[in-house]
């Protein structure tokens, strides 16, 4: 099962959680998000640890490219 816990969510600047899938017998993945104002706008910073392979997190690579370019391309 899947499941999702906020550890910190500091408006407007930070975003924390863990994030667990499949059966349980990894640990929680944690998933820190953050939100850096440059003179263009705003910078978003995702920093993803405890990821418990190579394939994993070449996956995890993929998916989070595709969600940074999709939110680039909705705010752009």
């Amino acid at each position: 099962a899947e499941a999702l816990v906020f550890e910190a969510i500091e408006a407007p600047d930070r975003l924390v959680y863990t994030w667990r899938t499949g059966d349980g017998d990894r640990p929680d993945e944690r998933v820190t998000v953050r939100f850096d104002p440059v003179d263009a706008g705003t910078e978003v910073i995702v920093v993803h640890e405890r990821i418990p392979d190579a394939v994993t997190r070449a996956g995890h690579a993929d998916g989070w490219a595709g969600c940074l370019d999709g939110l680039r391309s909705f705010v752009g």
